[in-house]
């Protein structure tokens, strides 16, 4: 909390892919990922035209940046999860 009040703090637009509640058994890791994605465009109200996983994820991106003029912000928590689990 020290340095709460030395610096300004910025908002950024956030994309927050957890995998620790998703069940990759049931939708796979690759539908579990474009749902996320639709998900984040629709909260941010942007509607996607592409097909692939990889090129939503582009267009969303360069989306919010033309938007906010700044960063994204992209965390992902649990990334090992898909992995551990298809270990067991």
């Amino acid at each position: 909390l020290w340095i709460e009040d030395k610096i300004t703090w910025e908002a950024y637009p956030v994309l927050h892919f957890s995998f620790a509640k998703s069940d990759f058994h049931l939708i796979g890791l690759k539908a579990y990922f474009d749902l996320k994605i639709e998900e984040h465009a629709k909260y941010f109200g942007i509607v996607l035209q592409s097909a692939t996983i990889s090129t939503k994820m582009e267009e969303l991106i360069k989306a919010l940046y033309e938007r906010y003029q700044k960063g994204i912000v992209i965390l992902i928590d649990e990334y090992d999860k898909p992995i551990t689990e298809f270990l067991r």
